[in-house]
């Protein structure tokens, strides 16, 4: 489904009836990296509706030349979200650059967001200011077979810590999908022009009391794990997992936690 949002045309998909549930990705890849991870989960748990964004450039959603920063595409999520959802509350989750936007939202939006799971959070915009591992343990359980999407195999060999048969073609699933469809020219002069939302410094020493699961990969070479740290302290009823053997795509490199961790957040939340 599409929903024209201030000249941009958002791609979303819903499944299922009851509290709203709003999935939003990380830069570069689309709905695809949430739904594959979250779907098999919650699929059965029919008092949830699960909204899955394409954000604005990535997957099918197409950005309006007008949208310059993260400033602009925070106010288009709450304008989407205002159209679709009313003033109905949401549980929020955000994976990556999409946990960046979630925060904001949060804040904004702080008597709707009613939980907030954050995968592997962006919470600094500029990538040479985090602090990330300077090497990381991958482990290689066996020969992978190549046979499609060859050009992304790299990728894959560099983003993920657990590395079989069985993570690549998740990978390509999850990941592939998304970064086949990106607009490459709208993301290369976002990324340098608008990345970062003018709140950032502020988030930093915002507060809040909504439920919040915030999962880390200590192996997470993107966005690291300590500079999430701060909202331990500023997250009131913050719940932290840090894995020592997972990266920045957490939700393949150790499948079984991940999915347990979903079902513990869920619970929390009745």
């Amino acid at each position: 489904m599409y929903q024209t949002v201030k000249d941009c045309q958002i791609y979303y998909e819903i499944f299922g009836t009851g509290t709203p549930l709003v999935f939003l990705h990380g830069y570069a890849v689309d709905h695809h990296i949430m739904s594959e991870a979250f779907e098999p989960i919650l699929s059965n748990h029919q008092e949830y509706q699960r909204i899955y964004i394409d954000l604005p450039g990535m997957g099918n959603s197409i950005a309006s030349p007008n949208l310059k920063n993260a400033d602009d595409l925070a106010e288009v999520l709450i304008e989407f979200l205002n159209s679709l959802l009313k003033n109905q509350s949401f549980i929020l989750f955000g994976n990556s650059y999409g946990g960046y936007l979630s925060l904001e939202l949060t804040f904004k939006l702080k008597e709707r967001v009613k939980g907030l799971f954050l995968l592997c959070p962006v919470v600094i915009a500029s990538s040479q200011n985090r602090t990330v591992p300077l090497q990381v343990e991958v482990v290689a359980e066996e020969p992978i077979s190549v046979s499609e999407n060859t050009a992304y195999f790299d990728d894959f060999q560099g983003m993920m810590m657990l590395q079989n048969q069985q993570t690549w073609q998740c990978y390509q699933e999850s990941v592939v999908t998304g970064l086949q469809l990106r607009n490459k020219q709208f993301i290369q002069q976002f990324q340098q022009n608008g990345y970062q939302l003018s709140t950032e410094e502020k988030m930093r020493t915002e507060r809040s009391s909504v439920p919040t699961m915030l999962l880390l990969g200590k192996q997470d070479q993107q966005v690291g794990y300590q500079d999430q740290l701060f909202l331990v302290e500023r997250f009131k009823n913050l719940s932290c997992y840090i894995d020592n053997f997972a990266g920045h795509n957490f939700q393949i490199d150790n499948e079984p936690l991940f999915q347990m961790l979903v079902l513990r957040f869920m619970e929390k939340l009745k």
